[in-house]
């Protein structure tokens, strides 16, 4: 193994190491969020910003598989409005989706991905069917069940810019947590008026 190899390979090994740890400490907090009257009343005392942070660690639902509107009813408790949980919700797991769009950015340097000939094939689609993208962003981050990371790192290693893709996932997620946190039946009658 030369030099450049080493050091590659080091580097990849600690990106998977600080994936790993960022793994266990989100199913901790997670879990510990869910069961702790302590940590019910510390989100209650940060207020919004607390629905915010765990809109973050929610939205991480690759690594911690339980969505951040889970806890709606903690928020609803304590007197938060269900525009401001939305709201908070939404910011929260648009940060997560960006930390992802970092990480799967950062991790393509060091993966050797672009050098792969997936690459290129997936490089070409992206040209191919530009046009889609952004429809495609919005209508996975609103209602696909699986993690925004299974989206969101591919386009970082494809190098799609954030501009590209940040409002369609905003907007995406806002929707997401809308009917996560209303329901169907409540989104049809905040709609009545």
């Amino acid at each position: 193994m030369h030099a450049m190899t080493k050091r590659r390979f080091a580097y990849f090994s600690g990106f998977i190491l600080l994936i790993a740890i960022l793994f266990i400490l989100s199913i901790y907090l997670a879990g510990y969020i869910a069961e702790s009257d302590v940590a019910q009343e510390i989100v209650g005392r940060f207020g919004y910003f607390g629905i915010i942070l765990l809109g973050i660690v929610g939205g991480f639902n690759l690594l911690v598989p339980v969505p951040a509107a889970t806890f709606t009813p903690i928020f609803v408790a304590s007197g938060f409005s269900t525009f401001g949980i939305i709201a908070g919700l939404a910011i929260g797991t648009t940060v997560a989706d960006l930390i992802s769009y970092y990480v799967g950015a950062i991790g393509k340097h060091y993966s050797g991905f672009p050098e792969s000939p997936l690459y290129e094939k997936i490089h070409t689609i992206r040209e191919k069917h530009s046009k889609l993208l952004v429809p495609f962003i919005f209508l996975y981050a609103s209602f696909a069940p699986y993690p925004n990371e299974a989206m969101i790192v591919p386009l970082a290693f494809m190098g799609m810019r954030m501009r590209t893709f940040i409002l369609p996932v905003l907007i995406g997620n806002t929707t997401y947590n809308t009917v996560l946190v209303l329901g169907i039946s409540g989104i049809i009658e905040f709609l009545k008026f």
